[in-house]
């Protein structure tokens, strides 16, 4: 058996240790050594990246040049451009905006967000790289993405409204026709115009440029708002309306509405027995494939009992968006 002292045992420790042990000099000519190995291959690296990058942005150069040239951009085309560029992540993509219509809208968005931009340049430019509405669905980001022969409703304040059709979108306008009602053709006066696509109902501010033989010149808007309440259209109608009241089991009787909008209706009394406060429950067609059935409340009686006023009761989004419809469509 070998038998090792304490004091034996701490000097083979102290041995094997002071073999792992180096001066300052020799540590820094390690890593001095193990530097000069990897520095060929760090430059290499380094220029190769370089490389890559100037070789990516001369290739989105030529792409951003070719598309200004074919979509025929001026200088304040690309002026505005060039302030939606600090908002992309990748400066050398700028390219995006011109053929990425997201890419536009978002940067578009954030500029008007921080300055004051013309809505006529802005639309002008979306017309010329030819970017509409993405998806029927989608909320448009400028009147520039409104599709021809859309029905709008038009208002001025202290006016009746009055209703269109939009003819097409020119790059410093929108031209609409007038269908009924009247526009003041006095210049810049302040307009707010109604619409509805299969996403909702939407409006936006604008001015008249121009009226002139039924032909309304509108100016653009890039500022698009949803409306939350839909019942602020009613139009006048003839439109037979079956009616009975509320929860009964009596049978229905033919009616007529008189006007018809997103919140209520005025309808003949046919048999004079319907008196404010009382519950009808009603249904009329919007088309041969759509029939219409809600329940509504008498609000108010007029023409010596013969016309009642009815609000309409809870009602499917659904249903109110093809009321709203078929006033658009059956103007």
């Amino acid at each position: 058996m070998i038998v090792l002292s304490e004091q034996k045992l701490n000097l083979l420790f102290e041995e094997i240790s002071g073999g792992f042990t180096h001066s300052p000099l020799e540590i820094s000519a390690f890593i001095f050594i193990i530097l000069s190995f990897l520095a060929p291959f760090l430059f290499l690296y380094v220029y190769q990246l370089k490389k890559q990058n100037a070789e990516k942005f001369r290739v989105s150069q030529r792409i951003y040049k070719r598309l200004v040239s074919m979509k025929e951009l001026a200088g304040p085309d690309l002026e505005l451009l060039q302030q939606m560029v600090r908002y992309l992540k990748k400066s050398q993509k700028k390219y995006l905006l011109l053929e990425d219509q997201s890419v536009f809208n978002s940067c578009a968005r954030k500029l008007q967000k921080e300055k004051h931009v013309s809505a006529a340049s802005m639309a002008a430019l979306r017309l010329k790289l030819g970017f509409k509405r993405e998806k029927p669905e989608q909320t448009p980001h400028s009147s520039a993405q409104l599709p021809e022969d859309l029905p709008v409703i038009m208002q001025q304040k202290g006016k009746k409204q009055c209703t269109g059709k939009l003819l097409k979108s020119e790059l410093r306008s929108l031209v609409i026709e007038l269908e009924s009602g009247g526009i003041s053709s006095r210049s810049r006066s302040p307009v707010q115009v109604y619409f509805q696509n299969s996403a909702g109902m939407y409006s936006f501010t604008t001015y008249v440029q121009n009226c002139k033989n039924g032909l309304i010149k509108a100016a653009h808007s890039e500022n698009i708002k949803r409306l939350q309440r839909r019942n602020f259209y009613r139009r006048k109608l003839n439109l037979p309306v079956y009616i009975k009241p509320k929860d009964s089991e009596e049978r229905h009787v033919r009616s007529t509405l008189v006007d018809l909008g997103g919140g209520g209706a005025s309808l003949i009394n046919t048999e004079m027995n319907f008196r404010p406060s009382d519950g009808i429950d009603l249904f009329f067609s919007t088309s041969k494939e759509s029939r219409i059935a809600l329940s509504a409340e008498v609000i108010r009686v007029s023409g010596d009992g013969q016309t009642l006023h009815v609000a309409f009761g809870h009602m499917p989004e659904s249903s109110r968006d093809r009321i709203i419809h078929y006033l658009f469509r059956n103007r």
